[in-house]
């Protein structure tokens, strides 16, 4: 009897093991997507770019997906304002794709109109 009792709770064990195991890859998956999403913006204010555009993180990490997006939002005090919007995209596993969203609002030089 006390082989069965012995065995029923090393397999909740095991099971409770194994999905400590499962949560530490999500969160280092989301980790990673978080840096590369928060790196990736402070580049694109930096260069000042306003276009929607996509890519990937290869040659470090090519399994994560990154799209910008772009929307012009009303002026604010006579300054044009948009919300840039990034979207770091990664599989787990091959399986669920999982997004990571952050968004941000940014001034931008508008072009002269010609006469």
């Amino acid at each position: 009897m006390s082989v069965v009792i012995l065995s029923i709770g090393a397999i909740f064990i095991l099971r409770s093991y194994l999905a400590s195991l499962r949560g530490f890859d999500i969160a280092q998956e989301r980790t990673a997507g978080i840096l590369l999403a928060e790196g990736k913006m402070a580049e694109i204010e930096m260069e000042g770019r306003g276009i929607e555009e996509e890519g990937n993180f290869a040659p470090s990490y090519p399994e994560y997906n990154w799209r910008l997006e772009v929307s012009k939002e009303p002026e604010i005090e006579e300054k044009p304002l948009a919300m840039l919007s990034l979207i770091v995209s990664h599989k787990h596993k091959g399986k669920q794709q999982r997004d990571i969203r952050i968004s941000t609002y940014t001034t931008y030089q508008q072009e002269e109109e010609e006469n």
